[in-house]
């Protein structure tokens, strides 16, 4: 263990029935650049033998820890993790996700190197990338030269501030991609103290990442796609099943982060945070019109009229497009003269939600 290596991250590794992928992404971990690593596998009360996959892993590297506890979700097994978790460093990995080989080593020198207690790195979803060969073959060596200039600054390292952070997060940015999720980051752990997830089916990471966002007071940004994510898992927000969720927990949710960038300070962001909040309720609305759910489509247009006047505020803001301050505003006043329109503009071939980037 070389000198720049005396931090030790701890990789937490949530496992949950993932028996066809669980190999690769351990493997991809073991493989890091970075060996001065804590990893732990928390076995969420796998059904399959995802928990004789982590029991033989263990076996094979010292440097692995197994715990096996019953079933109570993602959140659970990550809670589960930071109570164990030693190290100066956290890292979550997804168990049906894998990371290329020098992602943990950048981070660290990066975070160290700008004193930053969050690095960020950019992702590729399975739906993004045309992968030939097993992964071995698509992991990119160590200093390998870009083609073109434009690709190698494109690939260098930025240090933004938590004000910039929370707007690339907010606006989804297409170039410095910034999610919620909680994979494909480095963490300080005096970053995250006694912050734990709250137990609930999803969105369960929104809250805890954006007090993050809003407590690291800058963050290093790589750009490369160092995290592959496995999107397969991921269903519609749509589905039937989940459209109860969304109204009852998804959209409050969404709501208590708007309070809690107030009330840290970020005024400016707040109110960004409210014109996106708008282009959600619209997408959910149209959604549930559009499957008939006409009780969810109610409660969103509830929603839309109990936050209307912050809504409406939020379009006055810098970089706003006019279509969609002229949609958010017909929206909040009129949702289903709203809806007609866009029926009506589908009969035509032109979409109204066309052009409007609500993610």
């Amino acid at each position: 263990m070389g000198e720049k290596e005396e931090k030790r991250v701890s990789v937490i590794i949530p496992v949950y029935n993932t028996e066809k992928q669980l190999e690769r992404c351990i493997r991809s971990v073991r493989e890091q650049t970075y060996t001065n690593l804590e990893i732990l596998l928390v076995d969420d009360g796998s059904t399959d033998t995802s928990p004789m996959l982590c029991d033989r892993a263990a076996k094979k590297d010292g440097r692995i820890r197994v715990v096996h506890k019953k079933n109570g979700g993602v959140s659970s097994a990550r809670n589960e993790g930071l109570a164990q978790a030693g190290g100066d460093y956290i890292v979550f990995v997804d168990s049906d996700d894998w990371i290329e080989k020098e992602m943990i080593a950048l981070m660290v020198r990066f975070a160290g190197q700008y004193q930053a207690p969050l690095a960020v790195c950019g992702y590729l979803r399975a739906a993004e990338e045309k992968r030939k060969g097993d992964m071995q073959e698509d992991l990119p060596e160590s200093g390998e030269k870009q083609e073109k200039k434009a690709d190698t600054a494109k690939n260098k390292e930025m240090l933004i501030s938590s004000e910039e952070l929370l707007e690339y997060y907010l606006l989804e940015d297409e170039k410095i991609r910034i999610p919620h999720s909680v994979w494909g980051k480095l963490f300080a752990k005096e970053l995250i103290g006694p912050k734990r997830f709250p137990i609930i089916k999803r969105t369960e990471e929104l809250l805890f990442s954006t007090e993050i966002f809003c407590e690291a007071k800058q963050c290093v940004y790589l750009p490369h796609a160092f995290y592959h994510y496995c999107d397969d898992r991921e269903e519609s927000l749509m589905h039937c099943g989940d459209a109860e969720h969304t109204v009852e927990k998804e959209i409050p949710l969404l709501a208590e982060q708007i309070r809690l960038i107030e009330q840290n300070g970020f005024g400016k962001e707040a109110e960004l945070a409210y014109f996106c909040f708008g282009k959600r309720l619209l997408y959910f609305y149209l959604g549930f019109r559009d499957r008939m759910l006409k009780k969810e489509a109610r409660r969103v247009k509830e929603y839309a009229a109990k936050h209307r006047g912050r809504i409406l505020r939020s379009l006055k803001g810098e970089g706003i497009k006019k279509t969609d301050k002229a949609r958010l505003f017909l929206f909040v006043w009129a949702p289903g003269i709203y809806y007609r329109f866009v029926l009506w503009h589908d009969r035509r071939g032109k979409r109204i939600t066309k052009g409007l980037d609500i993610g």
